[in-house]
C-alpha cells in the first residue's frame, strides 16, 4: 500500500511539474490588427488571457463587458479590462507575484505597449499587494497628457485601460467605503456581485467613451490648484455622466435592482467621504476639498429611474450606445450641481454640527433636501445592529491582512492548499477552480457568513504574499526526494 501511495504521489507531483510549463503564454509580441484597422470588427482579447484553460465566472463576465464596450460603443477608443483572475493565473503559473509583468503581457496581447511609468501606475491602481483594487479608467490618447503617450511600438494609440472592481468580495461587503465607520451594512439590501461588477465597470467604460465632459477635466496638478472649484466642477460632471450612463446601461440589461440602491450609496459616500476630505484638504488649492459634492450623483441617478418609469423598461432595454449617450448627456447637464451648490455642500460637510444654515432660502432648501436624502439612504442601507449587518472591510497589504485575519481560518486555507497540492496537480487551473468554487459558496450563502468571506480573501492574500510559491517549491522538492529514492 505504501508503494502504491508513493507511486501515486510521484505521478501527481510530476503532473504538477509538467503543469507548471504546459500552458506557456503566446509570444510577447503585440498581435497584428485583423480586418484592417477597425477595432470594432475584431476583439483583441483571447477567449482566455495567457492561454489559461479555465475561466472563472468573474473572468467570463469581464469578457462579456469588454466585448460589449468595443462592439457597441460609438467611440472608436479601444477598451481593455484588466482581469484580476487571469493575472492571478499567470502568477501561479510563473511562480511569481510580479503583477506588473503580468499586466504588461496582457496589454501586449491587445496590441498595446505601455511604458514602465504607465505600468507602475496601473499596478498601483490595481493594488499590487492588497486584497482590493480601486476601479479606474486610464485614457491613453492623442491630446491626453495625464498618463503620457504609449510606447512607439504600440499598435493601438487611442486606448482606455480599465481596472475593474475586484471580484473577490461579497456583493454587499463590496460597498464598504460607503458606510459609516461605526455602522453595519444591512444584509438584505438587493445587491448581487454581478450587479456591482457590471455597474462599477460600466461606469469606468463610460469614462472611456466620454468625449464631452471628461476632456474638460484638468490633467495637471498646477491647473487643478489654480482653480480648485472649477476643476471639481468639471470632475463632478464627468463622474455624473459616467454614473448616469452606466445606470442606463444596467436598465438596458433589465437590471432594476442595482440603481435604486446605488442612489442611496452615492448619498452616503457624499456625506462620509466628503466630510473627511473637506476637513483634510484646502478649498484654496485642492479640488479634493469638494469631494462630497463631486460624487453626489444621487439626483442624476434618480432622474434615470424616473426616465425609465416614463419611457418604460421595454423601450429603454432597446437603447443603443448612442441612445444611452444622448440621454446621459441631457440628464448630466440638467441635474449637475452648480459651482455655488458645490461650495455650499462642501462647507456644510466640513463644519458638521457646527454648520450655520445659510441666510438665502434657496440655499437652505438645498441643504435641507440633501439632509433628507441622506437620512433616507441611511435607513435603507445601514444598521447599528451587528446581527442584522455586515462589518466593515478595510483594504490593507496582503501580509498585514493575513496577520489580522482569523488565525483558525488562515490555517484552514493553508491546510486545504497543502492537501490540494498533494492530491492533484496544483497549477493555475486548480487555483482558479478553487477560487470560483469558494466564491460561489460565498455569494449563495443565506444568511451571509463572514467565515466564507474571510476564506476567499485569505486565498487571494496568500497568492499575493508568496505562499503559493512556497507550496509549489515544496512540491518540486518532494518530487526530487521521491525520485532520488526510486530503486
Amino acid at each position: 500500500m505504501r508503494e502504491i501511495f508513493k507511486k501515486a504521489a510521484i505521478a501527481s507531483i510530476l503532473a504538477v511539474a509538467v503543469g507548471c510549463t504546459a500552458h506557456k503564454p503566446k509570444s510577447d509580441e503585440p498581435l497584428p490588427p485583423q480586418n484592417g484597422n477597425n477595432l470594432h470588427e475584431v476583439s483583441y482579447r483571447p477567449k482566455a488571457i495567457f492561454n489559461a484553460p479555465f475561466q472563472t465566472q468573474y473572468s467570463m463576465q469581464l469578457d462579456r463587458l469588454e466585448r460589449n464596450a468595443n462592439n457597441a460603443a460609438r467611440s472608436k477608443r479601444h477598451v481593455i479590462l484588466i482581469d484580476r483572475d487571469q493575472l492571478a493565473a499567470y502568477l501561479v503559473r510563473k511562480d511569481s507575484h510580479h503583477v506588473q509583468e503580468a499586466i504588461d503581457l496582457q496589454l501586449k496581447l491587445h496590441g498595446v505597449k505601455a511604458t514602465q511609468t504607465q505600468l507602475s501606475a496601473m499596478t498601483h491602481t490595481l493594488g499590487r499587494t492588497t486584497v482590493w483594487s480601486n476601479p479606474n479608467a486610464m485614457v491613453f490618447a492623442p491630446g491626453r497628457t495625464r498618463y503620457g503617450a504609449l510606447s512607439e511600438n504600440s499598435i493601438i494609440h487611442d486606448v482606455c485601460i480599465v481596472i475593474p472592481e475586484a471580484g473577490d468580495l461579497h456583493s454587499i461587503n463590496g460597498v464598504w467605503g460607503y458606510s459609516g465607520r461605526n455602522d453595519y451594512i444591512r444584509k438584505d439590501i438587493p445587491l448581487t456581485r454581478e450587479g456591482i461588477t457590471s455597474r462599477t465597470t460600466y461606469h469606468e467604460i463610460w469614462h472611456c467613451h466620454d468625449r464631452k465632459f471628461l476632456p474638460l477635466v484638468p490633467q495637471t496638478s498646477a491647473a487643478r490648484e489654480k482653480d480648485p472649484l472649477g476643476s471639481a466642477y468639471a470632475i463632478h460632471r464627468a463622474e455624473l455622466f459616467a454614473d448616469v450612463a452606466s445606470a442606463l446601461q444596467m436598465y438596458v440589461e433589465k437590471d432594476t435592482l442595482t440603481i435604486p440602491v446605488w442612489a442611496d450609496l452615492r448619498a452616503l459616500r457624499s456625506d462620509r467621504q466628503g466630510a473627511d476630505f473637506a476637513k483634510n484638504y484646502s478649498a484654496r488649492v485642492d479640488p479634493e476639498y469638494y469631494s462630497g459634492a463631486i460624487y453626489y450623483t444621487t439626483p442624476g441617478l434618480e432622474a434615470v429611474i424616473e426616465h425609465v418609469k416614463t419611457a418604460g423598461l421595454d423601450r429603454v432595454s432597446k437603447y443603443t450606445a448612442q441612445d444611452i449617450q444622448a440621454v446621459a448627456e441631457e440628464i448630466t447637464v440638467r441635474t449637475a450641481l452648480s459651482k455655488p451648490q458645490m461650495r455650499l455642500l462642501a462647507g456644510h460637510l466640513e463644519q458638521g454640527r457646527a454648520y450655520t444654515m445659510p441666510v438665502s432660502s434657496q440655499d437652505r432648501s438645498f441643504i435641507n433636501d440633501y439632509m433628507q436624502r441622506l437620512t433616507q439612504a441611511e435607513k435603507q442601507i445601514l444598521t447599528k445592529d451587528p446581527s442584522q449587518g455586515i462589518k466593515r472591510f478595510n483594504p490593507v497589504p496582503a501580509k498585514k491582512y493575513l496577520d489580522e485575519a482569523p488565525r483558525q481560518t488562515v490555517e484552514e486555507v493553508k491546510r486545504h492548499l497543502r492537501y490540494l497540492a498533494l492530491t492533484q496537480p496544483f497549477n493555475d487551473t486548480s487555483f482558479l477552480q478553487l477560487m470560483d468554487t469558494w466564491r460561489a459558496e460565498l455569494h449563495s450563502s443565506t444568511p451571509y457568513k463572514q467565515e466564507l468571506q474571510d476564506r476567499v480573501l485569505i486565498l487571494d492574500a496568500l497568492l499575493r504574499s508568496g505562499y503559493i510559491d512556497e507550496i509549489k517549491a515544496t512540491q518540486k522538492s518532494k518530487l526530487a526526494n521521491l525520485m532520488a529514492h526510486q530503486p
